[in-house]
This record gives structure tokens, sequence and C-alpha cells, in this order.
């Protein structure tokens, strides 16, 4: 069993800066979570970019929702 970091992006630049920026955004948070003791080969970090939007990427507010990371444990 391991945690799963998936980072996601708006639509806001091209899809390869996008990827890159969620692969960032997972990993800022794998290191958290590495720094507080769990072991590094726990947890992986993947950046989906603006691939698995949460809502329409049409405002601001929605920009902002699909910025984000997620968290899953993976059996």
């Amino acid at each position: 069993m391991y945690g799963c970091l998936a980072g996601h992006s708006d639509n806001i630049g091209s899809k390869k800066i996008n990827k890159r920026i969620s692969k960032n955004r997972a990993k800022i948070c794998t290191d958290y979570i590495i720094s507080k003791g769990i072991p590094a080969n726990r947890v992986k970090a993947i950046g989906y970019g603006k691939s698995k939007s949460l809502v329409s990427n049409n405002s601001r507010t929605n920009r902002a929702k699909n910025r984000r990371v997620e968290f899953k444990i993976i059996d």
C-alpha cells in the first residue's frame, strides 16, 4: 500500500508547462510527507496537468479549483 499524490493545473499555459507545474505541485506535497517520517518508497507524485479538471476552466474561480493536489491510497 502506498500514497499517490496527483497534481493538477488549470488550462492557462502550454500542455508541457502545465504538466511540469502539476508534477512540481505534487512533488512539494510528497517531500513534505516524507519530511514527516513517511518512507519515500510509500509515496508517489504524479502530474496530470490540465487533463483531469474538476470543473470547467471558464472563470478565475473555477481555474483556482482545478489547481490542486489529490491524495489517494493505493492497495
